[in-house]
């Protein structure tokens, strides 16, 4: 079993899908039904199904985090370390956020 800790920002974009994201309020239900499913699935087997695309993130300043995706183009940023069994989620994202590398 993995230990979940998440940012401020992780907490702020995930009460808040629909204003910073402009979701429907369709897309905010599915995006939060699958967030939920997909951290108690890293919790309790440390991997998630392919759907998920889950990958290690290769460019800085993201080097070694790890995203997944939710919708199309809302992705999960987070950072594992397996030998402690710890698992930070540290934002909500798009993939030109990512590509910018500064999150507010």
């Amino acid at each position: 079993m993995y230990n979940i800790k998440t940012t401020k920002l992780f907490d702020k974009r995930f009460a808040n899908l629909g204003k910073y994201f402009l979701l429907s309020n369709d897309e905010i239900k599915e995006a939060t039904e699958a967030i939920k499913y997909s951290i108690v699935e890293l919790q309790q087997n440390g991997v998630l199904p392919d759907e998920y695309d889950d990958h290690v993130l290769e460019d800085e300043p993201w080097t070694g985090f790890n995203e997944y995706h939710v919708l199309d183009d809302l992705l999960v940023i987070y950072y594992r370390v397996d030998k402690k069994k710890n698992l930070r989620f540290t934002t909500i994202t798009t993939h030109r956020e990512l590509r910018k590398g500064n999150l507010d």
